[in-house]
């Protein structure tokens, strides 16, 4: 059914007589009844398997367009939730109030001052690439900002604001420029990178196509090359004709022969110790490989061999890829295990050229490289063996959509398999240009390829009995490795520009006592002084001021050593703590043991480390735990805790509080947290469970925030308050109290400590505050604390800050079928069904 946009959607934006929408057709309209009153629910159907941006605008501007049109029908209403249908044939609803706005924006002020712009500003970029007008935009773009090829809009923007001389770094002195002394019309080795392997002994090339109807891989091609690319070890193309009658059979038995020879290639890199990278030429590539990996492992079957395709087939998928995908490979918490790799590398073990090339390769030539381009200005220039450019020589052929139109054409299976025969051949002669520009760009490749490739060895992987915590395992890792990659790009960027940016530099002036040295501030003074909010571990490596140093800081291990206070295992590296900052006198204070011959005088550089303590060892100890996990109970069964919540604001307590397990507090914890405990412990029930007096926990996550909130609690004198920070009060002491209330406070890991030392000896705290709400999102190790809460009776506390804004549902979601990847309790709550009211 189509429907023709209402004259008020034209008159509202004063359009009318300046634009016409043509008519709307939305696929899906699902009628719901409520009582007199009929409810329309706007469904759209893609072929995507993930739903877009630009999906979901398109919807939500149909619920707009509707809901105008049926305005005047008091029985009729469009609802304000739209779904749209995937290529799985899942329904994914979404809210349409968060878009309404943007769509109203839209048209009644983008749209406007688009129009009256006489000249309007086009970027001819990458995202042209699938356009039908691509290749007359491309020599309009010649001798434009588009040269410089993969510049986002943004970026376009901001440099046309700059002067020539600026980008250039013209030199006023001197009158020229490095830029200026270049060739540009010749392709350029530019920066370093640490995604590409400085050197293999051997090449393992993959190859694969896809058809966009059905979903799945058509044909694909494998070659294990040994280092010189010349001679193949393994080599293997095929393609399956993929029927509509039976396309679930076919997939299965092209994958099958996919990957036993995958398998059998890993095998042999492992037999023999060798260096070896995986390499697929495009990034759609690497996303059908995953993707086809994927679709085998969810299938559904117990048959043996079905089981065993499964089991290859996760083999080759840890084996190439570490990203969250792959916690699509247990969807269901069914599976008696969860397993999932437990290791992470420096370098990728899949590297897409395609990639490689953008990242460090100029190539003078509009908006994106195409494969034409790589291939005539890097491939051809480059490669010295005639007979394969002579092979290579109908590169328009081994093109993804030109393969598919020959498929889809129905040509001969051999000349499908000659293609993929040719663009892995291709994949190999990139591999060789790519060297061979390095090569004369540089005497030295590992200044410019910073890291080894390792010798192979299969995944190391880790299995829990629970499905969720797995999955949160492995979520905490990857946001592990994604945190020390942006710490470590500073360094690297430092190295790139050959320019103290990031990087804090200091002068050495003298040792003061053993293991304690005095350096001048001579740069980035406020990165210093956040550096030192935290004292109690080596948080910066000290290294020489040089592109050698720098190199230094970059190739450190961070993640090997991310949960050690002190660095032992390293022996060149020096990771020092920041022990005090003199402001006045430019001054800071190291301790640490120095790796380095200090020079007085001489400068050098901190950088800043990637520490994460003992996070993912709390998820396999709540994972040892199983059942009688609190925190997992709490997760399971959230209503069950929050029945009847109440917020308390600043002000007088109410006795309900006495009731519901989950409550939050808002307000600062000096002004709200300290009397509510006053006032709680003179309304306290009875002891709950076996213990004989009653229990109230309190953690944050800084010491002084603990402190302070003991200093500010006014108690009677019959009730004891420890603060566990303090070591001079063994634990013996807090346990030994009997019968009368005790507060206590301390550290998460002090509560671990207690837990683990008083083993069942206890039934756990009869409340448990956990201060500083905000910082609770961030940090998974609350978890710890609320470990040690009475399972039957015990009361969990958040108390938000300046910052936490109120927030109260009446129910949360049920523990779906889905990663756990909210890192604390309040994560849990944000996610409610409904607001409280």
């Amino acid at each position: 059914m189509s429907f023709k946009v209402h004259e008020s959607f034209y008159i509202k934006f004063n359009l009318k007589g300046v634009i016409e929408i043509k008519d709307f057709r939305p696929d899906f309209i699902i009628v719901k009844e409520s009582g007199d009153v009929k409810s329309l629910m706007i469904c759209d159907a893609k072929s995507s398997k993930m739903v877009q941006r630009s999906h979901q605008i398109q919807v939500a501007l149909y619920v707009y367009l509707l809901s105008l049109i049926i305005q005047d029908i008091p029985e009729l209403n469009v609802s304000d939730t739209y779904g749209i249908y995937l290529s799985s044939f899942d329904l994914q609803e979404f809210s349409v109030k968060d878009l309404l706005p943007e769509i109203e924006n839209f048209f009644s002020e983008i749209l406007p001052r688009i129009m009256k712009t006489s000249n309007l500003p086009w970027h001819y970029n990458s995202r042209c690439n699938n356009c039908v007008f691509t290749n007359y935009c491309r020599e309009e773009a010649k001798g434009t900002i588009a040269m410089i090829p993969n510049l986002s809009h943004g970026k376009a923007k901001q440099l046309k604001k700059i002067t020539v001389k600026q980008i250039i770094k013209y030199d006023e002195k001197l009158k020229s420029s490095f830029y200026l002394k270049m060739k540009p019309w010749h392709v350029q080795f530019v920066g370093a990178t640490t995604n590409f392997p400085q050197r293999t002994d051997h090449n393992l090339l993959i190859s694969m196509s896809w058809d966009p109807l059905l979903l799945r891989p058509f044909g694909w091609g494998i070659c294990l090359y040994a280092s010189d690319n010349e001679k193949a070890i393994e080599k293997k193309i095929q393609c399956k004709s993929i029927s509509n009658n039976e396309p679930r059979k076919a997939f299965i038995q092209l994958m099958n022969n996919f990957t036993d020879l995958l398998e059998k290639c890993f095998k042999y890199l492992k037999e023999h110790d060798l260096r070896a990278c995986a390499f697929v030429y495009s990034e759609k590539e690497k996303e059908y490989i995953q993707d086809s990996l994927l679709d085998i492992i969810s299938i559904e079957s117990t048959k043996t061999d079905i089981i065993e395709l499964k089991r290859k087939a996760k083999s080759c998928l840890f084996n190439l890829f570490e990203d969250s995908k792959l916690l699509l490979a247990h969807k269901h918490h069914k599976y008696k295990l969860t397993e999932l790799p437990d290791e992470w590398r420096e370098i990728p073990r899949l590297v897409v050229l395609e990639q490689a090339i953008r990242e460090n390769v100029a190539i003078c030539v509009p908006g994106f490289y195409r494969l034409t381009d790589i291939w005539e200005q890097l491939v051809k220039p480059k490669l010295h063996d005639q007979e394969l450019l002579n092979t290579l020589y109908p590169i328009k052929q081994i093109d993804l959509n030109n393969i598919y139109s020959s498929w889809n054409s129905a040509v001969p299976k051999l000349q499908i398999n000659n293609a993929h025969s040719l663009r892995i051949q291709f994949g190999s002669a990139v591999i060789n240009a790519y060297y061979e520009l390095l090569k004369e760009s540089t005497c030295d490749i590992a200044t410019k390829l910073i890291f080894e490739t390792p010798t192979f060895t299969f995944t190391k992987t880790k299995s829990f009995k629970n499905h969720y915590l797995g999955k949160l395992y492995f979520f905490k890792q990857l946001e592990a490795k994604a945190d020390y990659e942006q710490i470590k790009s500073e360094r690297v960027r430092d190295y790139i520009r050959n320019d103290i940016v990031d990087g804090i530099q200091i002068r050495y002036e003298k040792s003061i006592k053993s293991k304690e040295w005095i350096f001048s501030i001579l740069s980035n003074k406020q990165k210093l002084i956040k550096l030192n909010s935290n004292q109690y571990y080596e948080q910066v490596l000290l290294v020489e001021d040089s592109p050698e140093g720098i190199l230094q800081a970059i190739r450190f291990p961070d993640m090997k050593h991310m949960d050690h206070q002190v660095v032992q295992l390293d022996k060149i590296t020096t990771s020092v703590r920041i022990q005090n900052i003199d402001l006045q006198k430019q001054k800071v204070y190291l301790k640490g043991t120095v790796k380095l011959n200090l020079d007085k005088d001489k400068t050098y550089l901190l950088y800043e480390r990637y520490v994460n303590f003992k996070v993912l060892e709390i998820l396999c100890e709540i994972d040892n735990r199983g059942a009688n996990s609190v925190f997992m109970n709490l997760l399971k069964n959230t209503n069950d805790w929050c029945s009847n919540p109440i917020t308390l604001k600043e002000g007088q307590p109410k006795g309900e509080l006495l009731e519901g397990r989950l409550q939050i507090i808002s307000g600062q914890a000096s002004s709200t947290i300290a009397p509510f405990i006053t006032w709680y412990l003179s309304s306290l029930h009875k002891p709950t469970g076996e213990n004989t007096n009653h229990i109230t926990g309190v953690t944050a996550f800084s010491k002084t925030a603990i402190e302070k909130l003991l200093e500010g609690i006014s108690v009677p004198k019959q009730v004891k308050i420890f603060n566990l920070i303090n070591k001079n009060i063994p634990l013996d002491k807090v346990k030994g109290i009997n019968e009368i209330p005790i507060v206590i406070g301390g550290t998460v890991w002090d509560w671990d400590k207690i837990r683990k030392e008083w083993k069942d000896s206890w039934t756990g705290c009869d409340i448990m505050i956990i201060v500083q709400g905000t910082q609770a999102s961030e940090k998974f190790d609350a978890s710890l604390a609320i470990e040690c809460l009475n399972p039957e009776t015990g009361k969990l506390i958040i108390v938000g800050d300046e910052e936490l804004k109120p927030f109260i549902r009446r129910s949360y979601p049920s523990f779906q079928d889905h990663p756990l990847l909210f890192e604390s309790i309040q994560k849990c709550m944000n996610n409610s069904l409904k607001k409280y009211k």
